[in-house]
Formats: structure tokens, sequence, C-alpha cells
């Protein structure tokens, strides 16, 4: 499930952090455009990438995540069936959100089976 979560962050952190890198080139006067304007744009990117990963590590550690003992899966933590399905759907949903979202075409979500009000 923190997979998913990370998986789902990853898209619109790194458009968040291209536009404020693009936003701020300009405020000094440099154009990004093509592909060489572009490729400037990758170390700052992969450097605030491992920077929040590093963040991210440290406060798994200070909260015990994979401490022995730690449940590890979702039947160990003793999830029902209908939670995981839950769960799952809720991970699908996330996930149409971000690549229509990337792509500019939220309307384009589509109704997921079974996600009515009050199904399980």
């Amino acid at each position: 499930m923190l997979a998913i979560a990370l998986a789902t962050r990853l898209v619109p952190t790194l458009e968040r952090d291209a536009a404020g890198l693009v936003e701020a080139l300009r405020g000094r006067g440099v154009e990004v455009s093509g592909l060489r304007g572009r490729a400037r744009l990758l170390s700052p990117l992969l450097a605030g990438s491992l920077e929040r990963a590093l963040n991210l590590a440290e406060a798994m550690e200070a909260r015990g995540y994979g401490r022995p003992g730690a449940h590890a899966s979702a039947a160990a933590a003793g999830l029902e069936a209908r939670d995981r399905r839950r769960a799952r759907r809720c991970g699908v949903a996330a996930s149409q959100w971000v690549r229509c979202g990337s792509s500019g075409r939220r309307e384009a979500l589509v109704h997921l089976p079974g996600s009515a009000a009050g199904a399980p």
C-alpha cells in the first residue's frame, strides 16, 4: 500500500518541481525550450527527489516502519477481504487521477465498477 501511495505522488511532485525550476530559470533570463533546455532540469529534479527520499526514509525509521514484528502485509495486519478490495479500488482511482491529471484530462476519469455509494 505504501508503494502505491508513493507512486501516485511521484508524477505530480515532479511536475510541480519542474514548473518551479522553469520559473526560476526564466526569472534569471534563461529560456527553457527544446531538449537542451529540458536537460538542465534533470540534475535539480534528481537532487530534489533524492532529498525527499532521504527525508521519507528518516521519517519511516523514526516511526518504526520495517521493525521486526511490524505488520508486513494487509493480511497480516488483520484487514478483511472487503477492506483490501476497497484499498485496491482507491489505488486504481488514484492512478487514474494521476494519469488523467498529468495529461490535462481529468474529465476523462471513468466510473469504477463497484465504487458506487454503499458498495463493499
